[in-house]
Order: structure tokens, then sequence, then C-alpha cells
């Protein structure tokens, strides 16, 4: 949730004129209940739309079929964790969302245990995204959050 506050914060200070409808649909997405998935969002930004170009036409085009093996999450014991479904960039802020299970077997795939979680994402032979994350970095409140 704080990922969501904070978020909704900056959507909030960005705007020059707030009215109720938009603190209605930002507090509906900030209580919104996200706890059975891990959500990755993906934003393209770049002052070149040479090479921003094609990499959004890639993720407005691709599907969760196509991303169904070639993207997961992945912990440092190899233990992979396949995409369930994907949502195109729309017009929210957030880019594409890549969503993944947050329990295996009734236990979270994730833990603060796990120290690092990669994300992988291959579209084609030229576009491929590979990120490690820390999950310290995740703690809030000495919870973990993601």
């Amino acid at each position: 949730m704080p990922v969501r506050q904070a978020f909704a914060r900056m959507i909030f200070l960005s705007q020059p004129k707030v009215d109720n409808q938009l603190l209605t649909q930002l507090q509906a997405f900030v209580n919104r209940d996200f706890s059975p998935f891990i959500v990755i969002a993906v934003e393209v930004e770049s002052s070149d739309s040479r090479f921003s170009g094609p990499i959004k036409q890639i993720l407005n085009s691709t599907t969760a079929g196509v991303l169904k093996n070639k993207a997961y999450i992945e912990r440092p014991d190899g233990k992979r964790l396949f995409l369930i479904d994907y949502k195109p960039p729309i017009e929210d802020g957030l880019g594409a969302k890549f969503i993944f299970p947050r329990q295996v077997n009734g236990e979270p795939f994730l833990t603060a245990d796990s120290e690092t979680v990669r994300f992988v994402a291959e579209f084609n032979e030229s576009f491929k995204l590979n990120m490690r994350f820390k999950l310290a970095d995740m703690v809030y409140q000495g919870k973990l959050e993601y």
C-alpha cells in the first residue's frame, strides 16, 4: 500500500486543480486489495521517441499469451514464478503491468529472507527486461511491502 499511496500523492501534487472525483479515484486505487498478486509496473520514458517509440509499441501490442513462458520473477534459489496476466499500458501513468501470484502452495513466493528478486520479460530477440531488486529496499515500517 505505501507504493500506491506515494503514487497517488504524486498524481495529486501534479494536478493544478483537484476535484472530488479525482480524490475518490485515488483513494480507491490506494485501498484496492492487490494482496493475491505481485504486480510489476513498467513505464517507458525517453527524450528521444526513436528509442522509446518501438518499445512502447511492443508493450502496447503484446499479450499475456505471448509472455506466458517468457516473463517471470526469480528468487536467488533459482525458483521461478511465471506470469499469470499482462495488462498493456493505459492512460493511468503506471505503464504495462505484469501480474504474478503472490503465493505458491499457500506460501508467499517472496519473503524478507529471499534477499533479492529478479524480474525477466522476453518480448523478442531485440527487447528483453532483466532487472534485480533488493528486498531490503522494499521493507516499510518493518514489513516487506511489494
